[in-house]
């Protein structure tokens, strides 16, 4: 653990008022709480991948497909406020908060592959080799290395060296947490580093550890030659897919239940899900076979079938797993429980409060609670089941959304063609529209690092996105062509000729 004292800022009253029904008190929007964009930052990709074994393959194709096409360049961005590092621009104090997307200089004659981002720190994969950089608050040794925090620096260890004798293929995905960090080797294996935490404190890393301060690869509580293919981080736990189609979480699990200080470290070791018939569920929905993808963020998590049929346990006294609950009786559902009332989903982003979910046909749906309007329902109001957000319905240019991931009380999604939408609480800029202020309704994100600027400049495509507690990080390719709707010159200037 590190000497300094803890920079966890104070709670926004204003903001994020805790309820009485919550599991435990939501530490407010200055908080360190996990975003955990898990439905994106744990698919994360690979550029240029070398021919793989099976488990390999597996693994990739979990991974969301190469985020960054062949040819291309990753160039990642930063914007919200940075005083505790996680912009990685620097510490001076002018560059400690950002209106609007900015290069990040550390990475800027590097390729970026694939982003996630915690609630005050991020990991980025460097291609070639796939190495993890990280960035950030440091005070529960997330970041897996000693180095200056204000700059994306490599881990400690094999991970940070990337495609070597000691980790062939390197590095597929990456999540990030509140304390802690995980990432998927392409040969299928875990690592973690940092530590997990209950509403109680830290709990610690594993039986013998208080906290890792390097990435340390899993060697318990999978069976034997298991391989995993896709990870995700939730604010205090993690859960994997194996390439069974199981699912295995640990950390900060079993919410609402009491662990005795003896017995608190046994959480620490992976535990299957078990997917039965949940009583919860009206339609008694036969459990899944075998599933296809999984998801966490804030105390949340959110397995996929099949059938594209996302399932949910975890705290819901928001109505974020997507069910109503107007007793109020069930705040937890512990059991696997399928979300009624939406068509098949692709891709799940969740937070504490508030879950995005991403049909096959490219519509978005949220529920939970919309306090600041991050719902994108263009009200603040709560919603106990998935509601269609509108205004990401027939985008202009035959543009969809293709992705998702939610911050602490923001959310971002970005679409086909690149561009990338924002709304939800905006008071520490993480918004990137350039004011404090809160967006109930998506808002297209639109700055000079971005934008179209004529044949010779015309712009960046974002390709994947990330939002935490007070900052977003977005990943860029530059355009090879331009985007329909920039203006054409020849076609510009003929029409201000025929004007005139």
């Amino acid at each position: 653990m590190s000497s300094r004292p803890s920079r966890k800022r104070a709670a926004s009253p204003a903001k994020e008022a805790s309820a009485a029904a919550a599991p435990a008190a939501p530490a407010g929007k200055r908080s360190k709480k996990a975003s955990a964009s898990s439905a994106s930052s744990a698919a994360a990709a690979a550029a240029a991948a070398p021919a793989a074994s099976t488990v390999q393959a597996s693994v990739l194709a979990h991974a969301g497909l190469d985020r960054v096409p062949a040819g291309s360049r990753g160039v990642v961005l930063s914007f919200g406020s940075g005083d505790i590092s996680q912009l990685g621009l620097g510490s001076e104090e002018k560059m400690r908060e950002r209106k609007k997307p900015t290069l990040v200089p550390a990475l800027a004659d590097k390729n970026t592959v694939a982003l996630a981002v915690g609630a005050l720190h991020n990991l980025v994969i460097v291609a070639p080799g796939r190495a993890v950089h990280s960035w950030g608050c440091n005070d529960d040794q997330a970041l897996g290395r000693g180095s200056d925090e204000w700059f994306p620096a490599p881990v400690d260890g094999p991970l940070g060296q990337g495609d070597s004798a000691a980790l062939p293929g390197g590095v597929a995905q990456i999540a990030a947490g509140a304390s802690h960090s995980i990432a998927l080797s392409a040969g299928g294996d875990v690592y973690s580093w940092g530590t997990y935490r209950d509403a109680s404190g830290v709990i610690g890393f594993s039986d013998t550890l208080e906290a890792a301060t390097a990435p340390i690869k899993l060697t318990t509580g999978l069976p034997k030659g298991v391989k995993v293919v896709q990870i995700a981080a939730g604010e205090a736990h993690d859960a994997v897919l194996t390439e069974q189609g199981e699912v295995y979480q640990w950390g900060d699990i079993g919410i609402g239940r009491r662990f005795s200080d003896r017995m608190k470290r046994t959480k620490l070791v992976p535990q299957r899900v078990a997917f039965k018939r949940s009583p919860l569920d009206e339609k008694k929905t036969a459990p899944p076979k075998k599933v296809t993808a999984v998801f966490a963020g804030g105390h949340s998590t959110f397995a996929l079938d099949e059938q594209g049929t996302a399932w949910f346990w975890g705290p819901n006294n928001y109505s974020q797993g997507g069910r109503p609950n107007p007793n109020k009786d069930d705040l937890t559902i512990r059991l696997p429980t399928p979300v009624p009332g939406l068509p098949p989903v692709v891709k799940v982003a969740c937070a504490e409060h508030h879950s995005l979910f991403l049909t096959r046909d490219g519509a978005v749906y949220s529920v939970g609670r919309g306090e600041d309007g991050r719902l994108g329902h263009g009200d603040s109001k709560n919603y106990e089941s998935p509601a269609l957000i509108a205004a990401l319905s027939n985008l202009p240019h035959g543009d969809r959304v293709v992705d998702l991931a939610a911050g602490e009380c923001h959310s971002l999604v970005w679409t086909a063609q690149g561009r990338l939408f924002t709304f939800g609480y905006g008071d520490l800029l993480q918004l990137g529209q350039g004011a404090e202020q809160d967006e109930p309704s998506p808002v297209l994100l639109q700055s000079q690092q971005i934008d179209e600027g004529g044949e010779k400049k015309m712009g960046r495509k974002v390709v994947q996105a990330g939002g935490g507690s007070q900052h977003s990080v977005i990943l860029t390719v530059e355009r090879t062509q331009p985007a329909p709707w920039a203006a054409k010159p020849a076609a510009a200037a003929a029409a201000a000729a025929a004007s005139s």
